[in-house]
């Protein structure tokens, strides 16, 4: 697996990206009811093993990852946020890949099916990968997709 980047991390205030319609911020705890409503749905998870998690299992990946990514890299999965109505509609963000040697991070999102097709995966995308490559100074994320 790819090291990343390492070092003193980024204060999880500090990962903070707004687009035209969304706010890509940390996890909390506090997202673990939505995150759980997110990976319940089978066409969400159809293509990440088919798995979906419990509440409890969901709040502990997310402490987790608050633990390994937050405190220890410049990046990690953030909630999707609606700046219209503050509504959480999934998860987006970059993670060490193993999937590519090369690259440095792999791109991942989770939405909510109804908010598939509305171009806010790609507005995410674009996002990240625009920091990823300017602040982080990343020279190569990758990101998997299964076709049908």
């Amino acid at each position: 697996m790819s090291e990343g980047r390492t070092g003193s991390g980024a204060q999880a205030s500090e990962m903070l990206i707004e687009t035209e319609r969304l706010r890509l911020r940390p996890l909390t705890e506090n997202d673990s009811e939505t995150m759980t409503r997110l990976f319940a749905h089978p066409e969400v998870v159809r293509y990440s093993g088919g798995y979906s998690p419990s509440l409890e299992e969901v709040r502990e990946r997310i402490r987790a990852h608050i633990e390994s990514y937050y405190g220890n890299r410049e990046y990690g999965l953030l909630a999707a946020e609606l700046i219209a109505t503050g509504a959480v509609v999934g998860r987006v963000g970059l993670l060490d890949t193993e999937l590519d040697p090369t690259a440095e991070a792999e791109l991942h999102y989770h939405l909510m099916p109804d908010a598939w097709g509305s171009g806010l995966e790609t507005e995410a995308a674009k996002a990240l990968l625009s920091g990823a490559r300017g602040e982080l100074g990343l020279a190569r994320v990758v990101a998997a997709i299964l076709p049908e």
